[in-house]
C-alpha cells in the first residue's frame, strides 16, 4: 500500500518522499547547478558519487526510478562539464547501473542523448568528450544487444575522437569502441565492425601513446572475442601480423596487450566455425589455412628472432602461445587432452607449463606425461627443445605425486638416455628429472643409486684404454651418470624413506677414486676429476657431517693436489683451460660445502639469488614503466596504483620469463640447490637497479631523512656485496658494476668499500636489520620474507633486540602469508604436512589412513546405533589384508599397520567377530618374520619405525581389548574371542616389547653407543638412527610398557594351573606369561 502510495503522489505532481537515494540525488543535482560558476571539488564529487553507489545497493527498484530521470541528468552534466578520471569512472558506472536497476527503457534516449552530444563539434572539451565517451561505452557494456542500430555512428564519433591531440581521449575513444564491440556481441551491421576495424588498424595500433596502442590492442582482442563480424581472412591475417610487430614495441604493456591479442585472434583463426560474417553467418574456410597461421604468426617469428628486441618478441610469443591455448580450451571447447596436439610446436618452457599442464585435469596430465617423454625417443628433437621437455616433466611428476607405470616403460630410452646426451644442459636436466621422479617414489633411488655407481666404475675402467671415436660419448655418459648421483645424494637425506647407511661411504669411496686414481689419458683424466669432485660437493652439502666426521682429514686431503705445489709447473701441464677452470670450479664449490659443513655452519647459502624487476618498481615508484603479468587476469587499474599497494608480477613463474636474457651464457643448474631457476639473470638488470638507487640518492638530498636513505642504501650495497662472497664459485663483479657500486659509495661520503664486513662495528649489521625491517614493511615483493628471516636468526646471538624483534614479526608475516614460520610447533607442522618421517604416502593411503579417524564415530542416519564406516568394512578389510605383508614396500606395510589399528580399536567393526579375527591374524603374521626384516635401499631408522608400529598396533589392540575385559559385564562376543588370541602371542609379543623398552632406555640415557649385545631396533649405535627412533618411541612407549604389564605374570608363576585359578588370578582369566 505504502508504495502504490508513494507512485500515486508522483503522478500526481505531489512532492516525492525523500529516501538516501533520493538525498543523494539532490545533492549531486545542488553540485552541478554551482558547476557553471565553478568547477566542482572532485573529492567532494568522488565521495558522493561513492555513497551513491552504495546507495544503488540498498535502494529498491520503485525508489530508483523515481528518481531516474532527475539523476541520470545530473550524471551526465557533471560529465560534460568536466571531471578527472575517477570522477567520470564513477559516474560512468552510476549511470549504467541506475538503467539496469531502474526502467531500462531508458538506455535508447540515453545513448542517443551522449551520442548527439559527442557529435556536437562545437563541444570540444578533452575531459568533457573524454567523460561523454567513457559513459557512452559503459552503457553499450551493458546493453550493447539493444542499441546495435548505434554502431555506425559510434563508430562515426570514436574516429573523431581519435583527431584529438590529448592521448587520454584517444586512448577514451578506443575503449568506447571496445566495449561497443563487446557489447554487441557482433549482432550489428557489418559496415559499423569494417569502419571500426579501419580506425583501429589506420591509426590506433601505430598511435605515439602507448595507452592508446594499448587500448587499440584490447579492441582487437574483443573483436576476437566476438567472432570477428565482418573480417575475412585478409583482415586476420593482417591483424595478426600487426600483433606480431607491435610485441617488439618498447613499452611492457603494449607488448602484452598484443600478444593478448594476437592469442585470441588465432584461436579463433583456428575454430573458423566460431567466425561471423555480414547478417551473422557463419564462414566455411579450411581449417588447415588458419592452421598455418600458427606457423607463420608464433613458430617463424620465434625461431627467426634476432637483434636487440629478440628477447621482447620471443617473450611475447610465449605469452600468446599460453593466451591461445587458454582461448581454445576455455572460450572454444578444446578437451584438454587434445591440447598436446600443439605440445610440440610449442616447446617452450613457460608455455609447456601455464599453457599446458596447468590447464590439463589430473588424467590428461598423466598421458600428457608419458606423450612429452616418448617424444624424446625422436632423433631430431634439438637440445633446446629436450631441456624444455625434460624441465616439464619434471614438473608434472611433482604436481601429479606418483610416477605413472607407462611413463616408467618408456624411462629408460627417454630420460635414462638422455644423460648420455652431447649437451651438457640436457644431461643436467635430465638428471634433475630423475631427482623429481625420486622425490616422488623414493622406492626407486636405491636401484638408481646402485646403476650410477657399477655404470661409474665400469665407465672410469673403459676410460683408462678408450681412445677411439667413442670416447667422447663415453665421457659425456660418465658426467650424466655423476650428475645424477649427486643429484640423487643430495635428495636423499630428505627422502620419506631416507638412504641406506652405506650410500655416502660408497659415493665417497668412489670420488677418491675419481680425484686419485685417474685415467691416463689426459681427456679422460679431467672427466674424472670433474665428476669426482661434483660427487664430493653433493656428499659434502648435503649430507649430516656426521656421517664423515670419521674421514675428515681424508676427505681434507684431497685438495692438497690442486691448491699446493709450484702454481708454474701446474699451469704450465694445462692443456685444455677451459676443462681445467670447470675442473676447479666444482672443487671450489667441494671446499665451499666442506667450509660450509665442518668449519662455519652458521653461513647461508644463496637461494638462486632474488628477481630485481619487482625491485625496480618500487624504487621507480611509476608503477607503469614495469612488467606485468598478463596471464593472469588484472585487479587494479594501474592508473588507480595510487590508490593501493600495486604488486609488479602475479606470478613468480611469469616474472623469472621477463627477467631471462638467454640461456647460451649462463650457468648450468646446480643439481644439488634445494630450488632451481628456470631463467637466469644476466648484468643489465643489475646495472638497472644500481642506476635507480643512485638516482633516489640524489632526488632525497633535499629531505631531512637523507642521511638515513643514505645509510641504508650503503647498507643494501655492503650485504649485496658480502652475499656474492658466499655464492657459488666466487664470481667476481664485472668492471662497469664494480665501478657503479664503488662511485655511489664515494659519492655519498663514504669513502671506500669496506670488504671486510665480519669485522664491523656493531652499527653495521644494527643498520641492516633496520633495512630488513624496512623491506619487510614496504616492499615485501622485493626480497622472500622466508630469506630476512634466515638472515637475521644468526643474529640473535649478538643481542641485538631489533634483529629478534624483526625476525618475529617476520615469522608471523610468514604464518598470515602462507609460509612456515620458524618458530612453527609440532602440532603446526603435523597439521600442514612438514613431518618429513611421515611414510603415509599417495593419494590412496591417505585417503584409506585419514577416512577411519574422521568418520569413524559418525552416526549412520538410515541405522540408528551403528556408524557409517561400517558399510565399507570389507574395503576396509581386503585393503589392510593387501598391505600387511613383508613383501610389502615400508610405506604400504606402515599405512596397513596403522589402518588395522584405527579399524580395530574402533566401532568400524562393528560387532563381526570373524572380521576381527582375519585382522588380529594379519597383524600377528609379520610378527614371526620381524626379526629378519631388512630393506637395503633405505635407511637403517625404516625397519626401527615398522617394528615400533606393528608392536604399536599389538598394545593399543590388548589395551584396547583389556578396556572391555575389566567391566567383566556385556563383554562383546568379538573382544571376548581376542583373548585365546592374545595369550597365544604374549610370550613372543613380551619379548620384543621388553626389548624395545630396553633399547628405549639405552638412548634416553645414552649409552646406545656402548651396548654390548644385539638391540632388538638395529643400528641404534648410529646417532642419526638413535635420534629417529628416540622420536618415535617418545610416542608409544608408555602404551607399549601398559600392555606389557597389563595382566601379565613373571616366568617363575606356575602355568600348570587349574583354570579356575587363572579365571580368578587374570583379568582375561588366561595367563600372559611373558
Amino acid at each position: 500500500m505504502a508504495k502504490r502510495g508513494v507512485a500515486g503522489a508522483a503522478a500526481a505532481g505531489e512532492p516525492i518522499p525523500l529516501s538516501r537515494f533520493g538525498a543523494l540525488v539532490a545533492q549531486l543535482e545542488s553540485v552541478v547547478a554551482s558547476a557553471r560558476q565553478k568547477p566542482p571539488d572532485a573529492l567532494l564529487c568522488f565521495d558522493l558519487l561513492s555513497e551513491l553507489s552504495s546507495a544503488l545497493d540498498e535502494a529498491p527498484k520503485e525508489t530508483i526510478q523515481l528518481w531516474q530521470r532527475k539523476c541520470e541528468d545530473a550524471l551526465q552534466s557533471l560529465l560534460v562539464f568536466g571531471a578527472c578520471r575517477p570522477v567520470r569512472r564513477l559516474a560512468s558506472s552510476a549511470m549504467g547501473r541506475i538503467i539496469q536497476k531502474g526502467d531500462a527503457i531508458s538506455v535508447y534516449a540515453r545513448a542517443s542523448t551522449l551520442q548527439g552530444w559527442l557529435v556536437d563539434g562545437k563541444r570540444a572539451d578533452p575531459m568533457a568528450c573524454a567523460g561523454a565517451a567513457q559513459c557512452l561505452g559503459e552503457i553499450y557494456r551493458l546493453f550493447g544487444r539493444k542499441i546495435t542500430a548505434g554502431l555506425i555512428e559510434t563508430s562515426n564519433i570514436v574516429a573523431k575522437l581519435m583527431k584529438y591531440h590529448e592521448d587520454f581521449v584517444r586512448q577514451d575513444a578506443l575503449l568506447l569502441l571496445e566495449n561497443a564491440l563487446e557489447g554487441s556481441g557482433g549482432g550489428g551491421s557489418g559496415a559499423a565492425y569494417l569502419e571500426a576495424f579501419r580506425i583501429i588498424m589506420r591509426g590506433g595500433i601505430s598511435d605515439k601513446a602507448y595507452i592508446v596502442r594499448v587500448a587499440a590492442a584490447r579492441c582487437l582482442k574483443a573483436f576476437a572475442n566476438i567472432g570477428g563480424p565482418g573480417l575475412g581472412m585478409a583482415e586476420l591475417d593482417t591483424s595478426m601480423s600487426c600483433c606480431v610487430k607491435g610485441l617488439e614495441d618498447n613499452v611492457s604493456a603494449v607488448r602484452d596487450s598484443f600478444a593478448e591479442a594476437l592469442g585470441a585472434i588465432l584461436a579463433l583463426a583456428v575454430n573458423p566455425d566460431a567466425q561471423v560474417t555480414k547478417g551473422g553467418k557463419k564462414q566455411n574456410v579450411s581449417a588447415k589455412k588458419f592452421d598455418d597461421g600458427l606457423q607463420k604468426h608464433l613458430i617463424l617469428p620465434f625461431l627467426k628472432a634476432n637483434g636487440a628486441n629478440a628477447k621482447k618478441l620471443r617473450i611475447g610469443l610465449s605469452l600468446s602461445w599460453v593466451f591461445f591455448l587458454q582461448m581454445i580450451h576455455m572460450k572454444y571447447g578444446t578437451l584438454d587432452s587434445e591440447l598436446q596436439n600443439y605440445a610440440v610446436q610449442a616447446c617452450v618452457l613457460y608455455i609447456l607449463r601455464v599453457g599446458f599442464a596447468d590447464q590439463m585435469t589430473e588424467p590428461t596430465q598423466r598421458e600428457f606425461l608419458v606423450f612429452l617423454g616418448r617424444k624424446l625417443e625422436s632423433s631430431n628433437y634439438t637440445a633446446p627443445t629436450r631441456v624444455a621437455t625434460l624441465r616439464i616433466l619434471s614438473y608434472l611428476l611433482r604436481s601429479l605425486g606418483q610416477v605413472p607405470s607407462e611413463f616408467k616403460d618408456v624411462l629408460d630410452n627417454t630420460v635414462v638416455a638422455a644423460l648420455s646426451h652431447s649437451s651438457a644442459n640436457v644431461r643436467v636436466e635430465a638428471a634433475l628429472t630423475l631427482r623429481a621422479l625420486a622425490e616422488v617414489d623414493p622406492t626407486c633411488v636405491g636401484g638408481l643409486v646402485s646403476y650410477g655407481i657399477t655404470t661409474l666404475h665400469a665407465l672410469r675402467e673403459t676410460l683408462s684404454f678408450d681412445k677411439g671415436k667413442n670416447l667422447n660419448h663415453e665421457l659425456d655418459s660418465l658426467h650424466g651418470q655423476a650428475t645424477v648421483l649427486a643429484s640423487l645424494v643430495a635428495i636423499s637425506p630428505k627422502l620419506l624413506l631416507g638412504y641406506p647407511a652405506r650410500l655416502p661411504k660408497s659415493v665417497l669411496e668412489l670420488s677418491k677414486k675419481m680425484l686419485n686414481g685417474f685415467s691416463r689419458n689426459p681427456v679422460a683424466a679431467t672427466a674424472e676429476r670433474e665428476a669426482g669432485w661434483l660427487l664430493l660437493a653433493s656428499l659434502l652439502a648435503s649430507m649430516p657431517k656426521e656421517e664423515l666426521e670419521d674421514q675428515v682429514f681424508d676427505v681434507l686431503l684431497l685438495w692438497a693436489s690442486p691448491f699446493t705445489g709450484n702454481p708454474e709447473s701446474y699451469l704450465s701441464q694445462i692443456q685444455d683451460w677451459t676443462s681445467e677452470l670447470r675442473v676447479l670450479s666444482v672443487a671450489i664449490e667441494a671446499l665451499t660445502a666442506f667450509i660450509r659443513s665442518f668449519v662455519s655452519p652458521i653461513i647461508t647459502t644463496a637461494n638462486g639469488g632474488i628477481l630485481l624487476n619487482p625491485v625496480l618498481a618500487y624504487l621507480g615508484g611509476d608503477p607503469s614503466g614495469s612488467e606485468e603479468s598478463s596471464c593472469l587476469k588484472f585487479v587494479l587499474d594501474k592508473r588507480d596504483a595510487s590508490l593501493g599497494p600495486w604488486i609488479p608480477g602475479r606470478d613468480s613463474f611469469e616474472d623469472e620469463l621477463r627477467a631471462f636474457d638467454g640461456g647460451v651464457d649462463g650457468f648450468l643448474p646446480c643439481v644439488w640447490d634445494d630450488e632451481i631457476s628456470n631463467f637466469p639473470q644476466d648484468n643489465t638488470v643489475k646495472i638497472r637497479l644500481l642506476n635507480n638507487l643512485d638516482q633516489c640518492l640524489k632526488a632525497g638530498r633535499k629531505y631531512s631523512w637523507y642521511m638515513l636513505l643514505v645509510s641504508n642504501a650503503c647498507v643494501a650495497l655492503l650485504s649485496g656485496l658480502k652475499e656474492l662472497l658466499t655464492l657459488r664459485g666466487a664470481q667476481s663483479l664485472p668492471t662497469d658494476i664494480f665501478s657503479m657500486v664503488q662511485s655511489i659509495f664515494k659519492c655519498r661520503g663514504n669513502g671506500i668499500i669496506y670488504f671486510g664486513y665480519s669485522n664491523c662495528e656493531l652499527a653495521v649489521p644494527f643498520e641492516s636489520v633496520r633495512f630488513a625491517q624496512q623491506l619487510v614493511l614496504f616492499a615485501p615483493q622485493a626480497v622472500p620474507v622466508h630469506s630476512h628471516v634466515q638472515s637475521l636468526v644468526p643474529t640473535l646471538y649478538s643481542r641485538q633486540v631489533l634483529a629478534a624483534s624483526v625476525t618475529r614479526n617476520t615469522s608471523e608475516g610468514l604464518s598470515s602469508s602462507g609460509h612456515d614460520s620458524v618458530y612453527s610447533t609440532d602440532e603446526n607442522d603435523a597439521h600442514y604436512g612438514a613431518d618429513e618421517d611421515n611414510m603415509i604416502s599417495g593419494p590412496k593411503q591417505e585417503q584409506a589412513h585419514s577416512s577411519a579417524p574422521i568418520f569413524g564415530m559418525a552416526v549412520d542416519p538410515e541405522f540408528p546405533g551403528h556408524i557409517l564406516l561400517e558399510q565399507f568394512q570389507a574395503q576396509f578389510v581386503s585393503a589392510i589384508k593387501m598391505a600387511i605383508s613383508t613383501a610389502s614396500g615400508p610405506l604400504l606395510l606402515e599405512a596397513g599397520l596403522e589402518l588395522a589399528t584405527k579399524v580395530m580399536t574402533s566401532s568400524v567393526i562393528g560387532g563381526d567377530r570373524v572380521a576381527l579375527n582375519r585382522l588380529f591374524l594379519l597383524i600377528s603374521r609379520p610378527l614371526s618374520d620381524i626379526e629378519d626384516l631388512f630393506y637395503p635401499s633405505f635407511a637403517d631408522w625404516v625397519v626401527c619405525k615398522i617394528k615400533v608400529r606393528l608392536l604399536t598396533a599389538h598394545a593399543a589392540v590388548k589395551c584396547y581389548t583389556y578396556q572391555f575385559l575389566r567391566a567383566k559385564e556385556n563383554v562383546p562376543d568379538e573382544h571376548q574371542q581376542l583373548a585365546p588370541l592374545l595369550q597365544n602371542s604374549s610370550s613372543l609379543l613380551g619379548k620384543y616389547w621388553v626389548g624395545a623398552l630396553k633399547d628405549y632406555m639405552s638412548i634416553s640415557f645414552g649409552l646406545h653407543s656402548k651396548i654390548n649385545h644385539k638391540p632388538f631396533l638395529d643400528g641404534i649405535e648410529s646417532l642419526l638412527v638413535s635420534s629417529k627412533v628416540h622420536k618415535y618411541l617418545d610416542e608409544v612407549w608408555a602404551l607399549i610398557l601398559q600392555a606389557t604389564a597389563v595382566d601379565a605374570a613373571p616366568l617363575e608363576f606356575d602355568a600348570n594351573d587349574s583354570e579356575d585359578v587363572h579365571e580368578h588370578t587374570f583379568i582375561a582369566g588366561r595367563s600372559m606369561v611373558m
